[in-house]
């Protein structure tokens, strides 16, 4: 059988995942992937991996062990107001075992764990795409030098981010500003569960890492500096250390609007399909940007392997609730005024077995698609 080639556009999570799954998955597949960066340096901070994305990285040959090795248990430990009053606060485990452990990682780390599992795929950094002809999987990109080069694909993956080149060629489809500005961080603070803050309109997280990191996150509705954490100096538990030592921090914390993209169909044309950011990009207020990324690179190579690139399509519902599910969790974060007012009458009111259920729906279903 004549040896097929799979072209992966992005180094990011979702990139990455798909050369992994296709080494493990498709013998007879080559997986080149092409990074547009010159290293692979991931762009962000912290970041949680629910137990959806880590089941489905354990499917592909990732050991469970090699992800504890550089991750911490994201045990949650409820929500607060800026008060200080709890606003859930359930028994220790009573998530973890409705739907398993999720853990955090620093994304370097993620990013260097998933680089390691690359054994037989070509990365080329450097490497920028200037143009895809979907029809006949044609790629052209040209290198740091300047030189162009052209590529026959069987498939290509665009897994190139929000802003993908490819998504706007092809499907003429921009992110929306959200309104919402947020700040992220890593700093040298040991904490231990993860715990949320909602004050109005605007929030603020923390979650343990490894080494005695913290991974800080705040935001806030439009206007706001997000380079002013100042607020958080008044706000409960560890927001206030937190916030002072990202102060102390050479650089300035990651700071920016937050995007997502309306709904995109289809996610395939011709040999080329959408991956991560590049198809669904979301809210981050779930925490499921990168897992369903995850999802993504499994179920495309699952359906390359089966032969059928257009079965890959029956991701595309699964991934939009999850994104409207992200929508409305960051409306509630940010609720202000009488709305949330309501919603901290509301939050302790829920029983702990719908929330579980709730959640369910994001960590299990990805059993289902095989």
């Amino acid at each position: 059988m004549a040896q097929r080639t799979l072209v992966v556009v992005g180094g990011g999570i979702a990139g990455l995942a798909t050369a992994v799954a296709a080494e493990q998955l498709l013998p007879d597949v080559q997986p080149i992937l092409l990074e547009q960066a010159p290293a692979l340096t991931p762009v962000g901070a912290g970041i949680v991996l629910w137990p959806n994305a880590l089941d489905v990285l354990t499917r592909v040959g990732v050991p469970r062990s090699d992800l504890e090795a550089v991750s911490r248990p994201a045990t949650s430990g409820g929500l607060r107001s800026p008060s200080g009053r709890w606003l859930r606060r359930l028994p220790p485990g009573v998530i973890e075992r409705a739907i398993g452990t999720s853990a955090a990682f620093h994304r370097a780390d993620l990013v260097e764990l998933l680089r390691r599992r690359l054994q037989r795929t070509q990365v080329v950094l450097g490497a920028t795409v200037t143009a895809v002809d979907p029809a006949s999987g044609l790629l052209r990109w040209r290198d740091s030098a300047g030189t162009d080069h052209e590529l026959a694909a069987d498939t290509i993956a665009a897994a190139d981010g929000i802003r993908s080149p490819i998504r706007l060629a092809h499907w003429a489809i921009d992110p929306v500003p959200s309104g919402i500005m947020c700040a992220r961080a890593v700093v040298h603070v040991p904490t231990s569960d993860a715990v949320e803050t909602w004050g109005r309109g605007r929030m603020a997280g923390h979650v343990a890492l490894t080494g005695g990191r913290t991974y800080l996150y705040a935001a806030a509705l439009v206007p706001w500096d997000p380079h002013d954490l100042s607020w958080l100096t008044s706000w409960p538990g560890d927001l206030p250390a937190l916030a002072a030592a990202a102060a102390e921090l050479p650089g300035p914390p990651i700071v920016g609007e937050l995007h997502s993209l309306p709904a995109v169909r289809p996610w395939v044309r011709g040999r080329v399909a959408l991956v991560g950011d590049a198809a669904h990009a979301m809210l981050p207020f779930l925490g499921q940007g990168a897992c369903q990324g995850i999802e993504d690179a499994v179920a495309l190579v699952t359906a390359l392997g089966a032969d059928d690139l257009a079965g890959y399509e029956r991701r595309c519902s699964r991934a939009e609730l999850v994104a409207r599910m992200s929508a409305s969790a960051s409306r509630t974060a940010l609720a202000d005024g009488p709305t949330a007012t309501l919603r901290d009458l509301a939050v302790p009111l829920v029983p702990a077995r719908l929330l579980a259920k709730s959640l369910a729906r994001i960590a299990f279903a990805a059993a289902a698609q095989g």
